[in-house]
């Protein structure tokens, strides 16, 4: 008995058997075969929809060549004639500044095959602190012909320091454009955070209104790995009860008490805000007015002088 078109393997028989062993053979479709483009993309009856992606050996259905039509079977003939075109675009990649122990934001790589037959065996090496990121991209081990994928990298320090690295792609053709270049320098971790404008006098305001100036203070991270455990904004100093955080328009600080967005950490760069008007009270005398606000992290506390005249 012998394995048919139906046979992805050819079964080994004991050996000394007469007939058997013999390699599984060749059934793609030949050139002029009727089997070759039968099932258009439109038309009455038509089962077009039902065919796979990708044949037998993971090139595209329909081919290249046209895409308006499938084959009869497991096995598109114009693709079993073409070949993969492999290449690398986006490199080099530069992180700059990354602190040691942390993973910088991933830098993006384009892996494109613009040949007719599918990319398969796509492997990468990495040297030095890279990796791929966690979010590592679209590429798998197969890339169909006419076809793009990503590749995510991330830059890891152990140390501080410039560095040069490389991630290089295997794949079943050579690939353009690689190895690509990786650089980024490690630098010391350091937690640092700023509240501006440092001081503000919000002027003469009438006891009992309710509708005296607004300043907005902005919360930096001014440090280069992430800013954590962020307090919602508070009032301190001598005359305080004067003064009111707007928690409706700040977001530093949980959620809760009347605000609604909430940010607890801030990545390097990045600022949350807390809002503050000036509400002399009518129980309380005229004149200058003190108090002070602040916001508490891990950096310590940040705080800036408030004023105002009340009339």
């Amino acid at each position: 008995m012998f394995y048919g078109p139906l046979s992805s393997s050819n079964a080994t028989i004991a050996s000394g058997s007469t007939g058997y062993n013999v390699p599984l053979g060749n059934y793609a479709l030949a050139a002029g075969s009727p089997a070759i483009d039968v099932i258009p993309r439109v038309g009455a009856g038509t089962t077009f929809g039902l065919a796979p992606s990708i044949d037998f050996f993971g090139n595209p259905r329909p081919d290249p060549v046209n895409p308006n039509a499938v084959d009869i079977g497991a096995v598109e003939f114009a693709a079993t004639g073409g070949a993969a075109i492999a290449s690398v675009t986006g490199g080099p990649l530069a992180f700059g500044n990354v602190a040691v122990g942390t993973t910088s934001t991933s830098r993006t790589l384009t892996l494109h095959n613009t040949g007719t037959a599918a990319l398969t065996g796509i492997a990468l090496t990495f040297t030095g602190p890279f990796a791929r990121a966690t979010a590592g991209g679209t590429c798998g081990a197969t890339l169909s012909a006419a076809s793009a994928c990503t590749i995510n990298v991330a830059f890891q320090p152990a140390g501080a320091g410039a560095v040069t690295g490389s991630v290089a792609i295997a794949a079943s053709v050579s690939v353009t454009g690689s190895p690509v270049t990786l650089t980024g320098t490690g630098v010391a971790a350091g937690v640092g955070a700023s509240l501006t404008p440092t001081t503000r006098n919000f002027g003469g305001v009438t006891r009992g209104s309710l509708t005296g100036p607004v300043q907005v203070f902005t919360l930096t991270n001014t440090g280069n790995v992430t800013l954590t455990s962020i307090a919602q904004g508070a009032l301190g100093g001598t005359n305080s009860t004067e003064f009111f955080i707007i928690r409706l328009m700040s977001t530093c600080g949980p959620a809760g008490g009347g605000q609604l967005l909430g940010q607890t950490t801030l990545a390097p760069g990045a600022a949350c805000v807390v809002t503050v008007q000036f509400r002399p009270l009518t129980t309380q005398t005229t004149g200058i007015k003190n108090a002070t606000v602040s916001v508490t992290n891990a950096a310590g506390t940040q705080t800036s002088t408030l004023s105002g005249t009340a009339n």
